[in-house]
């Protein structure tokens, strides 16, 4: 009976952890996962644009190198506009990128870095999807204590 207990409370410990290493949103998220304009792992060209559930922002992007690859290091060019406007965010608005596969409930071995450029517009590098399968690429736009999120869906070979 007591060996039986110890092993449930490891089973829920495992379990709990388990789920640890997904990326979150701080604040108020919503994800979008549909995408107008060309996949970037399969086309060089347009750039791919997404906007969050609510559509306040676009996140427009362009990867370089374009498609984007397994296991080779790419950065992304990204504007970030008001879907209502098209005007570019302010400076107190940040971005936040990262990439997850949830079916293998990991990350990417890199942590990107993301710097702003001008107004609305952001570099990311350090981007690394080191395995084939189904990725998310997460953009986490904030301002203020909101912060709302597009995904891209994004399937490597």
């Amino acid at each position: 009976m007591m060996l039986t207990m110890r092993i449930s409370v490891c089973v829920a410990i495992l379990i709990s952890i388990a789920g640890c290493g997904q990326p979150k949103a701080s604040g108020t998220s919503q994800t979008a996962r549909s995408q107008e304009g060309a996949s970037p792992s399969k086309s060089p060209g347009e750039p791919v644009k997404l906007f969050d559930a609510e559509k306040t922002y676009r996140i427009e992007f362009s990867p370089d190198p374009s498609p984007i690859g397994t296991s080779a290091p790419f950065s992304l060019h990204v504007n970030v506009t008001r879907a209502s406007t098209g005007e570019p965010v302010g400076e107190e608005a940040s971005l936040v990128v990262d990439a997850a596969m949830p079916e293998h409930r990991h990350g990417m071995n890199t942590q990107p870095r993301v710097s702003r450029v001008g107004r609305g517009q952001f570099d990311v590098e350090g981007m690394l999807l080191h395995m084939p399968g189904r990725w998310e690429i997460y953009f986490d736009v904030t301002e203020g204590a909101v912060t709302r999120r597009a995904t891209l869906q994004l399937e490597l070979e």
